[in-house]
């Protein structure tokens, strides 16, 4: 199962048939069964920040990489095959290009997952009494203006904010100028939302990646949301 210091040590991948799951992969209760593949070796790098304020104590150079980073893991969250013992049950977000879906995460799974983002935005709301809580995950591509060099989020960001916050889900945001600003020639910045629940209490994060196609995958830091 995946916990808090899984996804601080490794990679996940978001398979993108869990974008928009088919409704035969959806159970009464809301969720779907996945399972975790470890898709490492499909690769050049994968790699995530080491302790940076444990280093920085340290008084370790930062011109060194390897003082910094170390190498890591990566696993594809994807639909549940056959049997699959270690298979378990997670909300799904759904995501499709200009659209904004929600939905209300209960106490049916410990996981929430939702498609890897590259320009939407992911809004969180308060939770209920219940704890229950209500999340979306907005896209407005056609909004986007600028280039891949000299991006200009502002139009796309206002709109996603909207949708997101016409959910019921906008106390809480993560946006396109949050996390994919200032990459690297030759990359480009992803975020990964991921929901943890002990069962009462719901905290979201994201795995801030850099990515290269199947170059690189670089977990650079994981951010809470809530």
């Amino acid at each position: 199962m995946i916990d808090y210091a899984f996804i601080r040590h490794n990679l996940l991948n978001i398979d993108a048939a869990l974008d928009f799951p088919a409704q035969q992969l959806v159970a009464h209760n809301g969720t779907v069964m996945v399972e975790l593949e470890d898709v490492t070796g499909q690769f050049e790098v994968v790699k995530r920040a080491r302790n940076r304020r444990l280093l920085a104590r340290m008084f370790l150079s930062r011109r060194n990489e390897a003082n910094w980073s170390k190498p890591a893991s990566i696993y594809k969250v994807r639909p549940a095959t056959g049997d699959n013992p270690l298979a378990f049950p997670a909300y799904i977000c759904p995501y499709r290009d200009n659209e904004t879906h929600s939905l209300t995460v209960r106490t049916d799974a410990r996981v929430m997952f939702t498609g890897e983002m590259d320009g939407c935005t992911f809004g969180i709301g308060m939770p209920n009494t219940s704890g229950h809580v209500r999340v979306a995950h907005s896209n407005a591509q056609n909004l986007a203006q600028g280039t891949h060099w000299n991006p200009n989020f502002a139009p796309q960001r206002q709109a996603q904010t909207q949708n997101v916050t016409a959910q019921n889900a906008g106390d809480f945001r993560v946006e396109p100028d949050r996390y994919r600003v200032n990459a690297p020639d030759g990359t480009e910045f992803k975020a990964v939302v991921i929901g943890l629940s002990d069962g009462r209490n719901w905290r979201f994060y994201y795995q801030h990646q850099q990515v290269d196609g199947n170059a690189l995958r670089n977990l650079m830091k994981l951010i809470c949301l809530n």
